[in-house]
Parts: structure tokens; sequence; C-alpha cells
């Protein structure tokens, strides 16, 4: 449907590309992040755009907890094709509001990076145990599972390649 829509309007500037498995390159040459999504489960590209610092126009989706406050987010009426296309201009040909989106994303992004996701996934176990449905719990292994999945985001989401996509 967007593709139709862009291509009636003959809109030159938007390529169309098959698989890619390093999507990094597209991400830093991006000036935004457009997600036609109408339902997304975690939704891992919106984490990628913020990581590069992308300012995100999309369907309102306010289930996702990546959205937070709407920083940095242009949401649009579910299904608004028109409103979701006039948004991604307005922010593409207002420097004030593109810098604006892009700094809060970035903000939003710090914060996303102080997220405790080993504090969360051992709240997960107790829940579980504490309820008699795991048995043997090894402690030591969650604990060691849990750093080195924290080690991995965090490393990812600081390398040179990655973070806000210039550094």
């Amino acid at each position: 449907l967007i593709k139709r829509y862009v291509d009636d309007k003959n809109a030159g500037r938007v390529i169309y590309h098959g698989f890619d498995r390093d999507v990094s390159r597209y991400y830093r040459k991006a000036d935004v992040f457009f997600l036609t999504s109408e339902a997304e489960g975690f939704c891992y590209t919106l984490l990628e755009s913020k990581a590069y610092g992308l300012p995100t126009v999309m369907y309102d989706l306010p289930y996702l907890s990546l959205t937070g406050e709407g920083k940095g987010i242009i949401s649009c009426e579910q299904g608004n094709v028109q409103m979701l296309a006039d948004s991604l201009q307005k922010i593409l040909g207002d420097k004030e509001l593109y810098q604006k989106c892009k700094n809060e994303v970035e903000e939003d992004f710090l914060k996303i990076l102080q997220f405790d996701i080993k504090k969360m996934w051992e709240g997960i176990f107790a829940s579980v145990h504490i309820n008699n449905q795991l048995k043997n719990v090894d402690k030591p292994v969650i604990d060691y599972l849990m750093d080195e999945i924290n080690k991995t985001i965090k490393k990812m989401y600081l390398s040179d390649e990655y973070f806000y996509g210039y550094y």
C-alpha cells in the first residue's frame, strides 16, 4: 500500500531494497525511520533506529514500550496513509522539528540503555520460582547469563558502528 502510494506520487527519493543482513548502512544514510506496521510485538527495528538517533514517523502503536512518552516520534492515526505521508514530509521539511525529534530520540535511547535487563529477568525467575513452577534454579548460572546478556547489549549499542551511527 505504501509502495503504491509512493510510486503514484513519483517520489524518486524512495529506494526499495530486498533482504540484506547488514542494515547498518541504511540506518547511517537515513534521516528518518518510517515505520508503516499497523501492529508490532517488540519492534526491534524501532530500537535499532533509536540507536542511530533517527526520529520516527509511524502509525500509533501506544502499547509498544519502546514508544515510551513518544519522544522523537510522530504518531499517526492507524491506516491513515495520507497523514503518515504528510508527517514524513513535515519532519523532513522543518529543520527545527527535525532537530527537536532527533534530540528527543537520542535522550530516549540513553534512558533505554540504563534499563536493568538483569534485574527484570531476576524478577521473572524469582516469581516463577515462588510459584513452584521452576525447580532447582541455579542462581550462579542465571547471574552469569544475565551478566553476559547485559554486557552484550551494552557492547552492541555503545559500539562505534551502532551508537547513533556517527560516533
